[in-house]
């Protein structure tokens, strides 16, 4: 049965000594992978078992049937071989038969060496069988993600490029709850290397990362490392690797998952109007951009607010935008968290730069003339304002900054 399927590689890549391949990756796969795939504890217990088969410490029916088992751990492995469609999770039948001769391995290990004493043999089989758990259920439930300690540990092998690390999709379960836990999550859309994967977590909409228009993209570190479908999303990536992520999966300190908040990188000389004012000690305004700056009423005019993130904070900022005439008349308003309230303050990052477009409409009965913004941040639950301080340490009175506004233009002019 092996010999009529050897011929059909993975219709996928797979990720194997530093490289990704849709070619068999070799006789050695199968051998390398289950090692690190064992425990220190479960390989060290096989290699005891092994060596029962060159003692006189079994009898002849024990004897036979530990040999059947290794025997069937070698011939399993080399049926697999032969084939050319290789994964890591087609040798479980035989990782469960190394387990369980690890186990015989320890249970006439500590019989010798307790020589026959009940009570120590239970005390030191406790003792492996404690070492075992305290070593795979801190994994719950990604046990995927432990590598053999003989090897030098999940960090060691994965920063070697032994394996990709990512067989089921370990940490995107974790990236979904981060963004299912913003305001709105339901609201968001995230480009996915593979919608289908992440779509059953989220809460939001998924579309693959070639559609344009995403909130947030995730790249997975399999997907990334096995280059499938790289035609697909390879330009994104290319956009993206070199900003900072918003949010990173990590286990053992290996990135698993990366998501990245979508917009343009905001360059400080691309800022049309530059100016310095804190708001508070969190936040940095850079400047602003105002369009149209002609404009009769009724219309509609974006004003761009350009903000820094300076320390992270825990608040919930509402930006004010109020249009006044000469005579400190308002004749048009906008209030909203940042990004109509899909990108709130209290997950800014320190350092993060954050473009917020403000849309406000003119009052119809605006007269023509110049008029003026006056602009600032309030918390949402108190309503109090934020103090605004310029760069040369003046404190604005009513904790708002006014900047030049449209000039309204005569009805039908």
């Amino acid at each position: 049965g092996t010999s009529r399927l050897a011929g059909n590689p993975h219709p996928r890549p797979i990720f194997f000594m530093g490289e990704s391949t849709y070619e068999d990756p070799g006789s050695i796969y199968y051998p390398i992978t289950m090692f690190l795939r064992t425990t220190a504890v479960v390989f060290i217990g096989f290699l005891m078992s092994i060596g029962l088969l060159f003692t006189n410490r079994l009898e002849r029916s024990k004897w036979l049937s530990l040999l059947l088992g290794v025997l069937f751990v070698i011939f399993f492995v080399v049926s697999l071989s032969i084939g050319e469609k290789k994964f890591v999770r087609y040798s479980l039948p035989a990782l469960q038969f190394i387990t369980m001769l690890a186990g015989i391995g320890y249970v006439y290990f500590f019989r010798w060496l307790t020589r026959g004493k009940k009570g120590w043999l239970y005390f030191s089989l406790m003792v492996i069988i404690l070492i075992q758990a305290a070593v795979s259920l801190p994994r719950h439930p990604y046990y995927g993600t432990h590598f053999n300690y003989l090897a030098g540990g999940p960090r060691n092998v994965l920063e070697s490029g032994f394996l990709d690390g990512q067989e089921k999709a370990e940490g995107v379960e974790l990236a979904a709850d981060y963004l299912n836990s913003l305001p709105s999550s339901q609201l968001l859309v995230v480009g996915a290397q593979k919608a289908e994967t992440f779509e059953r977590f989220f809460e939001g909409k998924t579309v693959e990362l070639t559609d344009d228009q995403p909130d947030y993209i995730l790249v997975a570190r399999s997907t990334l490392l096995r280059e499938h479908d790289i035609q697909k999303w390879g330009d994104v990536w290319q956009t993206y690797q070199y900003r900072e992520p918003k949010h990173v999966i990590t286990f053992d300190g290996v990135p698993y998952v990366w998501l990245y908040k979508t917009g343009p990188e905001i360059d400080v000389s691309d800022i049309p109007n530059h100016l310095g004012a804190n708001l508070g000690q969190d936040i940095h305004l850079l400047g602003y951009a105002l369009s149209p700056s002609e404009i009769r009423p009724g219309d509609t005019t974006t004003l761009t607010l350009f903000w820094e993130a300076i320390n992270q904070t825990n608040a919930d900022y509402t930006t004010f935008a109020h249009l006044l005439d000469g005579e400190g008349q308002l004749f048009g308003q906008k209030d909203s968290q940042p990004q109509d309230g899909m990108y709130p303050t209290y997950i800014w990052d320190p350092g993060e730069r954050v473009i917020d477009e403000l849309q406000l409409t003119i009052d119809p009965e605006a007269p023509p003339g110049e008029y003026t913004f006056a602009i600032g941040m309030y918390e949402l639950q108190t309503l109090e304002r934020v103090p605004i301080t310029t760069d040369a340490g003046e404190l604005l009175p009513d904790s708002r900054l006014f900047l030049p506004g449209p000039t309204i233009l005569e009805p039908g002019s």
